[in-house]
């Protein structure tokens, strides 16, 4: 990452104590807190990021191996909470769902309390909304990476963007099955998947991503109708945003949906691209309150197919 206006440094205990203590406010997520333990006492002002309700989201990816196991890393996350949420002097969240779970964590740990209370009763100065955004400028075409260019995908085709990863609480093989009963009646729209492999090489692939892939293949689909990307760089995903036609939010039913707020989506509508979602997150509501797009309900195969054919056919 390169910025003038940036200064760019290694992070060490050493580089973080010298920025700590030449600054007035650090913003971060509260793991920084973990691996730089001294900063929880460091009179610096401490703003922490907490639009990645992690806890939460564990509970969909800590569900392989032994119960004690699962419990004993379950709980030792949320203690590591406990301390953020004591050390931070403000907080951030993404949503209005998102404040009325952290409020209550706050409340727990006791951060809510009179003395708190008697100076903002709603407490806005201690937990703010600030959603994700998306760039002030508009996306701009620099090379083509889907029509006539990836094998398979035809420059008439109708393409299906599943715009990141595939994490344990979304749904892909909801669509890979919808896609199994659109090409049954028409082989012009294609679903492909922007990045199955996370960029971080210290972590493995997840068992999503690879259940995906599998059922692809069993299916006959894959490089047919369905195509998966090892990873598109930030910078370059707007290519494959202004080339796609539909983007694809599917995920399961259940706490995590709830409490997201899929960066994903804010692509989407950043590239003004039309959505087809599952229902129950905050950014669904936003696409079926403002005609962004179309819902449908978790876990529906048959309505899903259906929802991308209709999209398909209507395009404006």
């Amino acid at each position: 990452l390169q910025d003038p206006r940036l200064t760019i440094a290694l992070a060490s205990n050493e580089s973080v104590g010298r920025c700590a203590n030449v600054h007035d406010v650090m913003i971060c997520q509260g793991q920084i807190l973990s691996r730089y333990p001294f900063l929880a006492q460091h009179p610096i002002v401490k703003m922490i990021d907490l639009y990645d309700p992690s806890p939460i989201g564990f509970l969909e990816t800590n569900t392989v191996g032994d119960l004690n196991v699962q419990m004993e890393t379950h709980h030792s996350l949320v203690r590591d909470h406990y301390d953020y949420l004591r050390a931070g002097d403000v907080f951030l969240c993404a949503s209005e769902r998102q404040w009325d779970f952290w409020a209550g964590m706050l409340m727990a740990v006791g951060r809510i309390n009179p003395a708190v209370y008697a100076g903002n009763k709603m407490l806005r100065n201690l937990l703010v909304i600030a959603p994700y955004g998306v760039p002030a400028s508009p996306p701009a075409h620099r090379r083509k990476v889907l029509k006539g260019v990836w094998p398979g995908i035809n420059t008439d085709d109708v393409v299906v963007l599943w715009g990141g990863g595939l994490w344990e609480w979304f749904d892909p093989i909801a669509a890979v099955e919808a896609m199994n009963i659109i090409q049954r009646k028409r082989s012009d729209i294609k679903l492909f998947f922007m990045g199955v492999k996370r960029p971080n090489a210290a972590v493995t692939t997840s068992r999503t991503a690879m259940e995906t892939i599998k059922r692809a293949e069993e299916l006959g689909l894959a490089n047919c109708c369905v195509f998966f990307n090892d990873w598109a760089a930030y910078e370059d995903r707007a290519n494959f945003l202004l080339e796609a036609d539909l983007g694809l939010n599917i995920h399961r039913h259940n706490l995590e949906t709830r409490f997201s707020f899929r960066t994903r989506m804010m692509d989407y509508i950043w590239a003004g691209l039309p959505i087809i979602t599952t229902e129950g997150d905050p950014l669904s509501d936003l696409v079926k309150q403002n005609r962004l797009g179309m819902t449908v309900p978790c876990g529906n195969i048959e309505l899903l197919a259906e929802a991308i054919v209709q999209a398909a056919d209507a395009p404006d």
